[in-house]
């Protein structure tokens, strides 16, 4: 009798935390257009606190360089939400461990992993929110959002000449803009792509007849120069962005904000100034590598 209850007193010194705390259920990963939210049951035990949960990652760079190292998820650290956003933290195309823990107090409860591991290759990509639009001899196409890395894949083609299509990809800019033959229809279909094995369904077909303009093409150079202004400007908040993102967490919303002005700003110049949209798209490109480097 006497050695049981040293040998209690000795496990409740040892282990207190784990021993007392049941671990979290129904751990599961949610992955739509490449964000990650891992995702679990609340806890049913009782406490006389807030429950607080902690989420740890693993992956092919911390089994291999790091010799198995856990990775504590920075926003997802004594929580009392039961979700985690790990979009940034499982970056990379291997697989991922995964755990979550709760807290009573000073009580930790065992981890609990989410089974099988994580690929973000697995994730479920959806049909892009298309908008075809034609203003004089301009096509313009605009998406809701673009889900960062893939790339959203579009087709256009003149209405009864389905053979002579032309394919566009985009990844950094919701909208591009077409130069096309007057008094003929176009048609339009797109869709997401990750890679050549996943990709989403297309969108429905939207066919627009373009018109043409008579003044067209008034002003042009100093539209264009009204463009080229912008995208320095819009350029400069996304250096500001990124470097404020590694050494000034708390300047980010308002750069956010700043961003939205300039992207609102961006569409009223489309619709004012349609005859140098053109121009504008290709000087816009051509900052789509160098983008792309700040964006990874």
């Amino acid at each position: 009798l006497c050695s049981g209850n040293i040998f209690n007193l000795i496990s409740n010194i040892v282990s207190p935390d784990v021993r007392m705390l049941s671990a979290p259920s129904g751990v599961s990963m949610e992955s739509v257009d490449m964000r990650h939210v891992l995702k679990w049951r609340p806890l049913q035990a009782p406490c006389n606190t807030t429950v607080l949960y902690s989420v740890q990652f693993q992956g092919e760079f911390e089994l291999s360089v790091l010799h198995g190292s856990w990775v504590d998820a920075p926003e997802c650290q004594q929580t009392r939400h039961t979700r985690c956003d790990l979009t940034l933290d499982l970056g990379s195309d291997s697989d991922y461990n995964v755990h979550v823990r709760a807290q009573c107090g000073s009580t930790l409860s065992p981890w609990t992993d989410l089974s099988p591991p994580f690929n973000r290759r697995d994730t479920v990509l959806t049909v892009p929110e298309m908008l075809v639009t034609a203003v004089g001899d301009v096509l313009q196409v605009s998406f809701n959002k673009l889900p960062h890395p893939a790339v959203i894949s579009v087709t256009v083609w003149r209405k009864g000449d389905e053979q002579q299509v032309r394919i566009y990809f985009t990844s950094l800019f919701p909208s591009f803009v077409l130069f096309i033959q007057e008094g003929a229809e176009y048609c339009v279909r797109a869709q997401t792509v990750l890679n050549s094995q996943l990709h989403s369904s297309s969108t429905a077909i939207q066919c627009v007849s373009i018109t043409g303009t008579a003044n067209t093409h008034t002003h042009t150079h100093t539209h264009t120069l009204i463009h080229l202004i912008f995208v320095f400007v819009r350029t400069s908040i996304d250096i500001k962005y990124v470097l404020t993102k590694l050494f000034s967490p708390p300047r980010i919303p308002a750069l956010k904000k700043l961003n939205f002005v300039l992207s609102a700003f961006q569409n009223i110049l489309y619709y004012i100034i349609p005859a140098s949209k053109m121009t504008f798209n290709h000087f816009c490109f051509s900052f789509l590598l160098y983008n792309s480097v700040l964006s990874s």
